[in-house]
């Protein structure tokens, strides 16, 4: 996502930069792809290596999150996908998913792409409720996948795996198909996130969240009001109202500080919120800059 900050001052680009890095992070380089990172300078952005170096000089309005080789681009009227060399593998065709703000001050286009995982994106889009909608998945070539299937949603592509909702209303369930559109997991949750390390997040009905292995079943059962995926081998859940922590594999509670947000752990640390105040509660992506270390994290 484009950065943020309306302002420059010291303590928000300080905190602005660090989500930066534990989100690119997070995507590692495909085999043989160099490791790139988006920047802005002077309203545009391009690509920089890991010493700070443009690889890719600013020109583009808008930048998404650069993962196995693949950046999801913005031209200014519509999201297309390049390559390490900042080149189109994909001309920009895809409409936005809408305006949104960040931090109340800075305005941006959503990018209807998900992060590349496993060779693709996931492309959705429903510019009015009712009419004209469809999802698909689009290889790092750029050539669509699924496009003959009827789905409400599909989620990002996870160790080969994609989250789908059947076209059946806003609260049909959610399941899993591989990649050439064969179900693997039936259409039954409420909700549902990504694997890694062969489990997901999984919701048997509001509030009540869980871990499911590839063939469906619970391996941590659904007891938690919400979940982030895994992580370094750790899972924040919500315990109780505002209340988070974090399990391990097994479940079991490791790191309770009584946290009131957490984010997923990145290379052994993760930012988290204690603070009390109204404004804290109610906006709960404004974490305050406050990191913590796992304890027994891989």
């Amino acid at each position: 996502m484009p950065d943020p900050t309306a302002d420059r001052t010291p303590q928000r680009l300080a905190l602005s930069l660090l989500l930066a890095g534990l989100a690119a992070t997070a995507g590692a380089a495909a085999a043989g792809e160099p490791e790139l990172f988006p920047a802005e300078q002077d309203g545009e952005w391009g690509l920089i290596d890991r010493d700070g170096q443009w690889a890719v000089s600013p020109r583009f309005e808008q930048l998404e999150s650069f993962s196995e080789g693949r950046g999801i681009a913005f031209d200014g009227e519509q999201f297309g996908i390049i390559d390490a060399d900042g080149e189109w593998v994909a001309e920009p065709r895809f409409r936005s998913a809408g305006r949104r703000t960040a931090l109340e001050t800075y305005s941006y286009s959503e990018s209807p792409l998900t992060p590349f995982r496993d060779g693709y994106t996931t492309y959705c889009w429903n510019p009015r409720p009712g009419t004209d909608r469809g999802c698909h998945l689009i290889d790092r070539d750029g050539h669509t996948r699924l496009a003959d299937q009827d789905y409400r949603e599909l989620g990002r592509v996870s160790e080969g795996l994609v989250a789908y909702q059947p076209d059946e209303g806003f609260r049909s369930p959610w399941g899993f198909l591989d990649t050439d559109g064969e179900v693997v997991i039936e259409a039954q949750f409420h909700e549902v996130g990504p694997f890694v390390d062969g489990l997901a997040p999984a919701a048997r009905e509001r509030n009540a969240w869980g871990f499911i292995d590839t063939d469906g079943e619970w391996v941590i059962d659904p007891e938690f009001r919400e979940t982030t995926a895994f992580s370094d081998g750790l899972a924040a859940v919500e315990i109780g109202s505002w209340h988070w922590a974090y399990i391990n594999r097994e479940g079991e509670i490791v790191l309770d500080e009584g946290y009131r947000a957490a984010s997923p752990f990145d290379q052994g640390i993760a930012l988290v919120s204690d603070g009390d105040s109204r404004e804290d509660r109610l906006h709960r992506h404004r974490r305050p800059p406050r990191a913590v270390r796992g304890a027994g994290t891989r």
